[in-house]
């Protein structure tokens, strides 16, 4: 994949988990990411989001770096898609 937008992928938020450092969110993919088809599940944590609020559900983002761990696919970086963009 080459350039900025092939590696980021846009998701919508199923729901928040965890509690304290190990909250996390659950998405699902919107669009296909490399192997990874559109409605593939991908999770990522909340402590990179670095927002003041915390992702929604049904909030769309765009997730990037997703990698495979021994629980599944991760994103190790998330961000909101906002308007101006």
């Amino acid at each position: 994949m080459s350039g900025e937008s092939d590696t980021k992928c846009r998701a919508t938020v199923l729901s928040l988990s965890g509690m304290g450092s190990g909250r996390y969110a659950t998405t699902t993919l919107s669009e296909r990411y490399g192997k990874l088809s559109a409605g593939a599940m991908v999770t990522f944590s909340i402590p990179i989001w670095g927002r003041a609020r915390d992702p929604m559900p049904g909030q769309v983002v765009m997730l990037g770096e997703i990698m495979l761990f021994n629980g599944g696919w991760r994103a190790l970086s998330a961000e909101p898609i906002h308007a101006k963009e």
